[in-house]
């Protein structure tokens, strides 16, 4: 997670942006914490599963679009990581 909020800084332009992908990012991980999943390694029903639990939280459509373009950076860092070994 570290690297990836370096990766921001570097790659963003927008201190808003940064803020809001890392705490998009942040809210990810704690939900796979809670949920028994790993984060790194998630299908789409997972993700669908996370969306739903933040409709259900009753979370502005703004802050859901939010959070899953957060996810959809980290994992976009994730594959393009040169650094990080191939799975």
């Amino acid at each position: 997670y570290q690297k990836y909020s370096e990766w921001l800084v570097i790659n963003t332009s927008k201190d808003t942006t940064i803020t809001r992908r890392t705490a998009g990012a942040e809210a990810w991980l704690a939900w796979c914490e809670d949920n028994s999943c790993d984060p790194i390694h998630t299908t789409s029903s997972d993700v669908r599963s996370f969306i739903k639990s933040m409709q259900l939280d009753e979370l502005a459509d703004t802050t859901i679009c939010s959070r899953f373009a957060s996810v959809s950076k980290f994992f976009y860092y994730l594959k393009t990581d040169p650094d990080r070994p191939d799975d």
